[in-house]
């Protein structure tokens, strides 16, 4: 199969090009990181097949609108798991001050 038939064939199947849907994977990727990890904006970049932090940032402010590092900021952390009971040993780890009433 031909490069040239291969894209027109995923352009007809998915609506964008094999290029601009490998580029919203990866950003969707970039934004799971960046909202989950305190992994470096480089690092992230490299993980999801961007050459560079620059090539990450110019990617994820076109298709978003900010940068990774104010997607970042932006984001909430995940939540805390809770665990089922007061007893429970994560307490003794938090401190009392973390217990919900």
């Amino acid at each position: 199969m031909s490069r040239s038939y291969f894209t027109r064939r995923f352009k007809q199947a998915m609506g964008i090009t094999p290029a601009r849907y490998l580029t919203a994977v990866r950003i969707e990727k970039a934004k799971v990181l960046l909202a989950t990890t305190a992994m470096p904006i480089i690092h992230v970049a490299v993980e999801c097949g961007f050459s560079s932090q620059s090539s990450l940032t110019t990617a994820f402010k076109a298709a978003t609108g900010i940068t990774p590092a104010t997607y970042r900021r932006q984001s909430e952390p995940p939540p805390m798991a809770t665990p089922i009971c007061a007893e429970c040993p994560l307490w003794e780890i938090l401190g009392a001050s973390a217990r919900v009433s």
